[in-house]
């Protein structure tokens, strides 16, 4: 079976060959529910949080930049680091996770001190998360954490989560979306989005967890 053209987001590509195998599809915003307020593994979360240096009171907005597609998807340090300064300035706690890194910003680590299956309860906590384009991203917009998600070489029309707290940036230039997984040449698409514009957006109508 040939790919429907124009391509549709991949979510529908799915349902798509779903039905064609007979399967009835419905809903195409994908729904998670959180771990509950005392469930133990938001009492760990917390845990960490606190032990990072959390702040009470404070938002805290999650940084996952990491991709495992390759560095393409990945946010230039300088401009992580930028977002982590503005974020401190502006008193929110700015929380790196995944293989994010910070060169000496004001940041909280939780970095290899938290566990695949803390995920969920993990997203739950924070206010807000900034992620490339990466299934992190789709968790947090299924539990409805408030994300943004940074385009650069890849399509948001193909990949982009979906749901009412999700949002999308991208800077366009020519050369994207290209899908290569290592830029050639100044790696511009990501470089150009601006880390006042994400923090920016990150802030609007953060998550409010129970």
């Amino acid at each position: 079976m040939a790919p429907p053209q124009p391509r549709l987001h991949q979510i529908d590509e799915y349902l798509v060959l779903a039905e064609r195998a007979g399967g009835v599809t419905g809903e195409r915003v994908p729904y998670l529910a959180a771990p509950e307020a005392d469930h133990e593994d938001r009492h760990e979360t917390r845990a960490l949080l606190r032990a990072a240096g959390a702040r009470e009171g404070r938002v805290v907005i999650g940084v996952h930049l990491g991709a495992a597609y390759g560095p393409a998807k990945v946010w230039p340090l300088e401009r992580t680091a930028e977002f982590c300064r503005l974020a401190h300035a502006a008193g929110v706690d700015a929380v790196l996770l995944g293989a994010a890194a910070s060169a000496g910003a004001p940041a909280l680590n939780l970095v290899g001190r938290d566990r695949p299956q803390l995920l969920p309860a993990l997203l739950s906590e924070i206010d807000a998360l900034v992620s490339g384009d990466t299934g992190v991203a789709h968790l947090a917009a299924a539990l409805g954490t408030r994300v943004v998600t940074l385009f650069g070489p890849t399509d948001p029309a193909l990949t982009a989560p979906r749901g009412a707290a999700a949002a999308v940036l991208a800077h366009p230039v020519p050369c994207s979306p290209c899908f290569y997984r290592v830029c050639p040449i100044e790696h511009p698409c990501l470089r150009g989005i601006e880390p006042a514009t994400v923090l920016e957006r990150a802030l609007v109508a953060p998550a409010v967890h129970a």
